[in-house]
């Protein structure tokens, strides 16, 4: 197969600094920094409360793995000319920079999936009803998607070496249906953070507690519509991935880090909550006080047909994502 004009018309000048690349590099191990403290902290909170990890936990850490994965592939690019024009990129480089670049693009969106995954089996603890069964086609939609997403990284063209070695022969699926699917993918997921974000406002609202106490568990729990926000300004970016200069494609490798970045922190806050809340209960009288005034459950109210209707949530639910009940003491 003979190579692309535009190959053959490289001509590599090693004299020029790869600025993009070391944007790139700063700015993904910034958001991984970020993703580590903030579930660094949760994991710490979970055990400070002498509590056990549960499946989102163990989701959340799998999705910063993957993350991780991502950035470090993502530094090797960009060693391998990632953020260059593509004239200046090596011949011998090429190759490898395609693998590397498909590789990290795969482990971003699986941390993606997963840390969305994650925020709504949190969700699942605290819902019952309509809202449980909305929670669980949310996962299962989001999986399905994003999961096709990651693997539509590998099996674009077939034999699957021919999406980094443009020498074998073989077929591969338009730019055009990929993109538009990946339009597509990034638009439901940017949807999926933000009703996930408000979803707790309508759990929540009536729950039997201070207002100041509500609209802080709330607020904590509505951070990942920042994780919406960057799934849409990414779409721009997504088109950049077909284009000759490799050095535009720089913005997507910075968004498809930051989404899964911001969705790891704001699945962190709302437990993070209980380390200051319990820092400042104890700071005055060394003594721990319960978020609830109930003692064995916390109701939700709801209206239906008319009619009121209550719900309970299981009170290790309730403390574990909104107050925190250590010390075993009912309120007086």
């Amino acid at each position: 197969m003979p190579e692309p004009a535009r190959i053959r018309a490289r001509r590599v000048d090693p004299g020029v600094s790869n600025l993009q690349g070391q944007r790139l590099n700063i700015v993904i191990w910034i958001l991984g920094s970020l993703a580590i403290i903030f579930l660094g902290l949760r994991l710490y909170t979970k055990l400070y409360r002498s509590r056990r990890f549960w499946w989102d936990d163990w989701l959340l850490g799998g999705s910063f793995a993957a993350l991780l994965v991502s950035i470090i592939l993502q530094s090797v690019a960009v060693h391998f000319g990632l953020g260059l024009p593509e004239a200046q990129i090596p011949w011998e480089n090429s190759f490898s920079l395609s693998k590397v670049s498909l590789a990290s693009g795969f482990c971003s969106i699986i941390s993606l999936a997963w840390s969305k995954t994650s925020f709504a089996l949190t969700l699942l603890r605290i819902t019952s009803g309509w809202t449980k069964w909305v929670v669980w086609f949310t996962i299962v939609t989001v999986n399905l998607i994003l999961g096709a997403m990651a693997a539509l990284q590998w099996l674009r063209c077939w034999p699957v070496a021919r999406a980094w070695d443009w020498h074998l022969e073989g077929t591969c699926i338009e730019e055009g249906v990929i993109e538009a699917y990946q339009t597509f993918g990034a638009i439901y997921s940017g949807t999926m953070d933000i009703f996930l974000a408000f979803l707790p406002w309508q759990i929540l609202w009536h729950v039997q507690m201070k207002k100041k106490e509500k609209f802080g568990v709330i607020a904590a729990m509505s951070a990942g519509i920042f994780a919406g926000i960057i799934s849409y300004v990414k779409i721009s970016t997504l088109y950049a991935i077909s284009t000759i200069d490799t050095a535009t494609n720089v913005n997507l490798f910075i968004f498809g880090t930051a989404e899964p970045s911001m969705t790891i922190v704001a699945a962190s806050i709302p437990i993070l909550r209980h380390l200051f809340r319990r820092e400042r209960s104890t700071a005055g009288d060394g003594v721990s006080k319960p978020s609830f005034v109930n003692s064995q459950s916390m109701r939700l109210r709801s209206l239906s047909k008319g009619e009121q209707h209550s719900t309970y949530l299981k009170p290790a639910d309730e403390e574990s994502i909104l107050g925190d009940r250590r010390s075993g003491r009912s309120q007086e």
